[in-house]
Parts: structure tokens; sequence; C-alpha cells
């Protein structure tokens, strides 16, 4: 199984009084619990996968990806979902992030292959509400440059990640981390220091403010073929330096951060795989403002990976991921309480259960998933909402009339 690279809860009772009868909705918390596949384009008979997308509200998401060698965007209006203009240069493009601050204003962010030298460097897009552009985006040497992932919390605030190589493969190297920030004019490149003497990549960003980030991903002792295991690696910026987090790893095997949802500087999920001995499993971490703790995640079956995290408020996430099993392909997604995850039942496509790279929820009963499907491989969104449980109905006699009274 590859590793996979990304409003408080309302509690609401109705009541309605008759003399006699009392009929409530049943409490609950909405939260999504179900889903539907929303036909997406694809541009090319293969080579298609969405791998990020942001939400501003249910009627208005911007997704980001790739096709054969070309950047995808697609955006999704609450019913259709069409592919928007986008434009890529005459070398392969791959989106691999977006941020939405409003509907006026998106950061795509990627790779692309240099004009005039060996190897990819980084590819940054920005919309303005109509039109997509493409933005000056600076490199680090002129080895491989991948950005990631990025977070804006509005149009002149924005951070970017990934990592980046001082060769071009094969690699004799190790990856570093790569950061920038984004002020409403430039791009510019800020130090993060790598942890240990191996390759350190960040997969995720999420930013609640200006002067407050987190970035997860991993490191390694080794540089690619490893000969040892991957680790955790998460770093915290202050809108002036980034410091390492030093989150948790579940055992001596492979732990990968992938994702990681903020809703302030002192509440995050974060989640990913990890390996115990004979199987992958599904990895989540929560951040509480001084330190990363490990938190239970959701069960799946064979090999399991949450690929992304949305979190609305410190305790409505939703996470998704895939169980691979030896004949079948399971949609794993669940959401969060603040204490627990309650696993739903995904939608599947009548090409397979389709992998979730993906995840944005603009509230707590409102998500999009962005991935990709079948073989040769196309692009997947699946909407997820909250369908709420049927009414109860009690009903209540008395021995004779009596004039209506009402109760706490």
């Amino acid at each position: 199984m590859k590793n996979l690279r990304s409003p408080l809860t309302a509690l609401l009772l109705a009541f309605a009084m008759v003399i006699g009868f009392l009929s409530a909705a049943a409490p609950a918390d909405a939260v999504v619990n179900t889903g539907k596949i929303i036909p997406s384009p694809s541009p090319t008979f293969s080579g298609n996968t969405l791998w990020s997308v942001s939400c501003v509200s249910s009627t208005w998401c911007m997704s980001a990806g790739m096709s054969s060698a070309s950047g995808v965007l697609i955006h999704f209006d609450g019913t259709t979902a069409v592919e928007v203009p986008s434009p890529n240069s005459n070398h392969d493009v791959r989106l691999f992030g977006v941020s939405c601050a409003s509907d006026t204003h998106c950061i795509a962010v990627g790779t692309r292959n240099r004009e005039l030298a060996a190897g990819v460097e980084t590819h940054i897009l920005e919309f303005d509400g109509t039109n997509w552009s493409v933005a000056t985006s600076p490199n680090v040497g002129s080895g491989d440059n991948f950005l990631s992932s990025v977070s804006c919390t509005s149009s002149t605030s924005c951070v970017a990640v990934g990592f980046y190589y001082s060769d071009n493969g094969p690699r004799t190297t190790p990856a570093q981390p790569l950061a920038m920030t984004w002020d409403g004019d430039d791009w510019t490149i800020v130090d993060v220091f790598p942890t240990g003497s191996g390759d350190n990549k960040l997969n995720s960003v999420s930013c609640t403010s200006a002067t407050s980030c987190i970035a997860v991903g991993e490191y390694n002792s080794d540089i690619e073929p490893y000969s040892a295991a991957s680790q955790t690696l998460a770093m915290t910026w202050n809108g002036s330096i980034w410091t390492t987090a030093n989150p948790p790893n579940t055992n001596s095997g492979d732990n990968i951060l992938t994702s990681v949802s903020c809703t302030s500087a002192t509440s995050c999920v974060a989640v990913g795989e990890y390996n115990d001995g004979s199987n992958l499993q599904a990895l989540a971490l929560k951040w509480e403002g001084g330190s990363w703790s490990s938190i239970s995640a959701p069960p799946g079956t064979g090999d399991s990976s949450l690929s992304s995290v949305s979190c609305v408020s410190s305790t409505v996430c939703v996470a998704v991921g895939e169980s691979l099993t030896e004949s079948d392909l399971i949609p794993l997604m669940a959401t969060w309480d603040g204490t627990n995850w309650t696993v739903f039942a995904a939608p599947t496509s009548p090409d397979g259960g389709g992998y979730s790279y993906g995840i944005s929820c603009s509230s707590e009963n409102s998500c999009l998933v962005a991935g990709q499907v079948g073989w040769p491989s196309q692009n997947l969104l699946i909407e997820l909402t909250e369908t709420a449980p049927p009414p109860t109905t009690t009903t209540t006699t008395s021995p004779e009339p009596l004039a209506p009274s009402f109760t706490g």
C-alpha cells in the first residue's frame, strides 16, 4: 500500500407539543455521516488525480491535482464540479496543495519541470476570484524542489511547505525541509532546520493566523532507499522561526504524518500511518499547544492509512483514508468528537473504492473529499453531509382531560 500524501458542534433539539403527544428529534451531534460521489471531469484518459481540496462553504470548493503532465483545478458549487482553466506552462505541472481564504483568493502549490535544466522546481498559482495566474516562486539551489501543502488565513498571509534536494537524482544527499511565506506581494523562503542527518519531508501545514502554523511530515536517519525506519516530524511557526515540536511515534517501525488540521494555536489533529511489523495502521495525534500526544485512530481492515484530516473545532474533525485487503480497497472515513473516532460507511464507485487524498470541511455537516479512482485513474470527488436521525414519538395519556401543562 502506498504512503498517502491533505464551528462548534451544534446540538439541535426541536420540540412540538400537543395535548397528549410529544414529538422531538433525537438529540445528536450534527456531523457528517454519509456521502455521495460527485461526477467530476477527468481531462485525460489516464493519470488523473486530485490531491487536495479547500472549501469556503458548502457551495464553494476548489480542488487541485494533475492529469497526465498538467495541473488540474476543479470547482464545486454544491451541485456540479467543473474544470477551471489553469495557466499551465509548457512543461510538466503537478499540483499537490490548495488553500482558499475566501472565494476571491486561493493559492495552489506543487512542482513543474525546470525549463532549461534537469529536475523539478516549485510551482505556485494564485486565484483572484476570476482567473488563475502563475506566481513567481523561489527555490533552494538547483536541485529538485517540491511544495506539498499550503495554508492561507487571508489574501496576504499564506505558508507553503515541502522539501528539496541539493541534487536531481539519483539521490546522494538527504531531503531538506522547505517552507516559504506569502505577504500578498512576494513569496519568501524561511529557514527550517532539519531533524537528524537524513531525509526531512514536510507533507502538510495548517495555519490559524500569520503567527501560528503547524507543519507535519517525516524524517529518517538515512536517505532513500531507507535502511532505517521513518519517524514523525512536526514543527511550529510563530511568524518568525520554525521550532521542532517532537511528536510521539507508535513503535519502532515507520511512522509518517500525512496531514494536519488546526482550529487554534492550541488545538490540532494530525493523521498518517505506522507499520506495526505486519501491516500499516492508521495513526492519529493531538496537539494541545504545548505537546503532542497519541490518540486512538479509527480501525481499518488489513493495511490502513489516513491521508487527510479537516477540523472545524476541537471536538469536530473528519479524517479520510483507506484500508487495503488482499482483494479489496475499502474507503476509511471517520469523525472525531474530541475523545473517540466514529467510522461511517463511505460511498464506492463502480470502478472500485478509490483513494481519498484530501478533505476540507466548511462546517461540521459539510465536507468535500478529493482523490482518484479506477484504472486508468480518474478524478474522484465525494460530498459528505449529515443525515438527521428519524424523529422519535412518545405517546402519553392522561386518565382524564387536563389543561395543557409544560415542564422543563
